[in-house]
């Protein structure tokens, strides 16, 4: 049993977009197909690059492809 108002917020967190260019692992690995590797990747593409300009440069990390990237467009930001 979930109390109704941690519910809530666990499906609001899980919708809200995820700026790229601030989160850390814990929140990039709420991301469909994104793991505790992989967002230290994306972590270190950022350490090394500068902010991300747009959210199609994500697909610059290594193991982003396409597809993955389809899945996760739409719960991402560079704001």
């Amino acid at each position: 049993f979930i109390p109704i108002s941690e519910f809530f917020i666990a499906k609001f967190d899980f919708y809200s977009e995820i700026n790229i260019n601030s989160a850390d692992t814990e929140q990039l690995v709420k991301l469909k197909g994104i793991g505790e590797k992989m967002s230290e990747r994306i972590i270190k593409y950022r350490q090394e690059n500068g902010p991300f300009m747009s959210i199609e440069e994500i697909m610059k990390v290594s193991g982003i492809s396409e597809n993955k990237f389809e899945d996760i467009k739409e719960y991402i930001s560079v704001e």
